[in-house]
């Protein structure tokens, strides 16, 4: 969406609350390098404040890492909680190193509930797969690569390859957005776009997005699918 691009600039007369405060919510220490990617597209493109929130333990990792980016971290499921009131995200992209265990799952449930429209990504994919009565809301992205997705729809790979009808039964499966893409490499782009298009209707929630492709995916409520190529 070249168009748009240029409607993400920042003006100089404006406070940084005004562009949007973006949560990226990961885990435990070691693997945190897909969060604070996705930190930095959501600087890069316009958000006013981006915050990566993770376990205790990867508060030194990230905070090596990370310049213009807030770290915020979590104790246990309780604190999480409070962070995320604290933070009042716009945006949460939550999954990037995630984990698996019983507090990962606690945390996953807690975002869900938040009311800001979420990227579920990685770890969190998987904790939906293995919880089929969770479910997000319209206004929601899942980013599958081609393992996850097959996870998430065992039975959808044994009808079909066609990628975009996989999309689909996991859009309705979800009940949200669905950006696929086949090859692993592009999940981090995924995240990158997703963000942007929270930032986009941010910004420009009154209507000088209109016809862009973030708001027919999101604003109209309804389940649609999209595929990078």
């Amino acid at each position: 969406l070249p168009q748009h691009w240029d409607r993400l600039n920042k003006s100089g007369d404006r406070y940084k609350q005004c562009y949007g405060h973006a949560a990226i919510v990961s885990g435990p220490s070691g693997k945190g390098g897909a969060a604070r990617l996705a930190a930095r597209g959501a600087l890069r493109i316009g958000a006013g404040l981006v915050s990566v929130v993770c376990s205790d333990d990867a508060r030194q990792e990230h905070a090596a890492h990370l310049d213009a980016i807030m770290v915020k971290p979590f104790g246990n499921s309780a604190s999480f909680t409070d962070c995320l009131i604290d933070i009042g995200p716009d945006a949460m992209c939550i999954g990037p190193n995630l984990g698996l265990d019983h507090l990962a799952k606690t945390v996953f449930v807690d975002g869900l509930l938040q009311s800001c429209p979420k990227c579920i990504d990685a770890d969190a994919i998987t904790l939906l797969s293995q919880n089929p009565t969770l479910q997000l809301s319209p206004q929601d992205v899942m980013t599958p690569h081609e393992g996850e997705l097959r996870r998430y729809i065992p039975a959808g790979f044994a009808q079909t390859s066609c990628r975009e009808t996989l999309a689909r039964i996991a859009a309705e499966k979800v009940n949200s957005v669905v950006l696929s893409s086949v090859k692993t490499a592009k999940c981090c782009a995924a995240i990158y776009w997703h963000i942007w298009m929270h930032v986009a209707i941010k910004r420009y929630q009154r209507g000088s997005l209109q016809t862009s492709r973030s708001r027919a995916l999101w604003l109209t409520g309804s389940r649609r699918v999209a595929l990078l190529n």
